[in-house]
């Protein structure tokens, strides 16, 4: 799944290539966009939250046999 683009460190040339391409390409900027959002989410606290307990509850049911 692309989140990003990767450029690397010291490379101005190519952050500005970069940065000229997601201007002009609508989609693969959107396309970006959307898979960053859903990757990040996955780390939301209400759902971070709904995994812990559901760690905790095996582990109970686990200790009560």
């Amino acid at each position: 799944m692309e989140t990003g683009l990767l450029i690397r460190r010291n490379k101005i040339e190519g952050l500005a290539k970069d940065i000229i391409t997601m201007l002009e390409d609508k989609e693969l900027s959107e396309r970006i966009s959307s898979n960053a959002f859903r990757e990040v989410w996955k780390y939301d606290w209400s759902i971070i939250v709904e995994e812990i307990e559901k760690v905790y509850e095996e582990t109970l049911c686990q200790t009560n046999l």
